[in-house]
């Protein structure tokens, strides 16, 4: 009778990683003026990206101007499994409720997992406006759209993106994102391009350029052991192999 007994290390699940969809779009603008950024919106789904737009709008109460700005450099590397990025949106003068300026800077990624997979989320969140509204969020959910990993701040505040788990072969929906504005219109609180403004939030002091995202997020394939099997610890290997050593001996005395 042969015995084998499978002493290697953890074999990784043979996996992979297709990017389907991506939008990232800065964009800056007001109630009758939307200006997108040199490359905005992209749906390219690899590779490194730069993005930047930059408006000044003027108004009767504001002659001098106010200056919406809007950033964002990203990367996916499907292949490492490695998805990051950096951006903010801000406003670089006071303004009033009557002027209703905005700027977003927008990152959304559907991809697939083929097998399953770790993550694990590192970076930073913050918010920054007085009397209008700023939000920053990294939200991710699957297929279903139930959230998986859900940061947001709101007007003051800053989050630290720290969390790691587990991900299931399937699609996933990721959203990451700044947005600073004084509109009424709700909808410029979604992370949404096609936003219209309408001024009335509120008075703004600026100069404010707080609202930012800087995030990694590491895709890494799960381990699994041969045949979806449980490998044994090298403690257990030990006392398995002198046990079949001495099992052998046993047989030589009673052959002899």
């Amino acid at each position: 009778m042969m015995t084998i007994i499978f002493t290697g290390t953890t074999q990784m699940a043979e996996a992979t990683i297709i990017v389907t969809s991506v939008l990232r779009d800065v964009v800056v603008g007001d109630p009758t003026n939307v200006y997108h950024g040199s490359s905005s919106p992209s749906t390219a789904t690899s590779g490194s990206f730069m993005d930047t737009s930059s408006q000044i709008f003027t108004d009767s109460l504001h002659p001098s101007g106010q200056t919406a700005q809007a950033d964002q450099d990203s990367n996916i590397n499907a292949a490492t499994g490695l998805f990051t990025g950096t951006g903010d949106a801000g406003l670089g003068f006071s303004l009033t409720a009557a002027s209703g300026v905005y700027a977003k800077s927008i990152f959304d990624v559907t991809f697939t997992l083929s097998a399953a997979y770790d993550y694990s989320l590192s970076g930073s969140l913050a918010a920054n406006v007085d009397g209008g509204r700023a939000e920053s969020a990294f939200k991710m959910f699957d297929n279903s759209l139930n959230p998986i990993i859900n940061f947001d701040v709101v007007d003051y505040g800053t989050s630290d993106l720290a969390t790691s788990g587990s991900l299931n072969a399937g699609t996933y929906h990721l959203v990451v994102g700044s947005i600073f504005d004084n509109c009424q219109d709700s909808t410029t609180s979604a992370f949404d391009a096609s936003d219209v403004c309408v001024p009335g939030q509120g008075a703004m002091g600026g100069p404010y350029f707080g609202n930012t995202f800087d995030f990694g997020l590491q895709l890494t394939a799960a381990s699994t052991p041969p045949n979806g099997g449980t490998i044994p610890e090298p403690a257990t290997i030990a006392l398995l192999g002198l046990g079949l050593g001495g099992l052998g001996l046993a047989r030589r005395r009673k052959a002899s």
